[in-house]
């Protein structure tokens, strides 16, 4: 097998950033708004417009693209002490399943938390799911009981 590259991701792997996000999200059993054509058009499109504030990287293997990982960038409120702050968000991490469990998303997520330093972000946050908590442990997240988070899509439930 051939060795595994982690890279930045450029506008030009929009169709196969796509072909990934379709990949992920198209085995959940959910519903889809469209199709796998229409998807990539408009995927594609969305990654030109949002150079700046949601970052790709690409992991290649052989010259295919077998998984990604995005950072997305906020800009925060400047304060009297800090003028730039940022924050970011560590957002769909995906490896193909027959690349798995050989370090690919692993080094994704390394050169995520790279490009969130160097760029100056002052923390980075991830939704993890429940298979993928001992990776981001492994890499230096911790759980932080003074985050709250309200989910907007769901109906709010009354106070205990």
């Amino acid at each position: 097998m051939a060795e595994t590259v982690v890279r930045a991701g450029t506008a030009a792997d929009g169709s196969e950033l796509a072909r990934l996000r379709w990949e992920w999200r198209s085995n959940l059993g959910r519903a889809l708004e469209l199709s796998e054509g229409d998807f990539t058009e408009r995927f594609r499109y969305w990654v030109e417009a949002h150079p700046d504030t949601h970052l790709s990287f690409v992991a290649e293997n052989d010259g295919s693209i077998v998984g990604m990982a995005w950072l997305a960038v906020l800009e925060r409120v400047p304060g009297p002490d800090q003028w730039t702050r940022l924050s970011g968000i560590l957002q769909s991490v995906f490896v193909a399943p027959d690349h798995r469990n050989g370090g690919i998303g692993a080094a994704l997520v390394e050169a995520v938390i790279e490009r969130a330093r160097t760029i100056g972000v002052d923390y980075l946050t991830v939704h993890p799911s429940d298979l993928s908590f001992p990776l981001y442990r492994r890499l230096g997240f911790r759980e932080w009981d003074g985050v709250l988070e309200l989910d907007i899509g769901r109906p709010r439930m009354p106070p205990p």
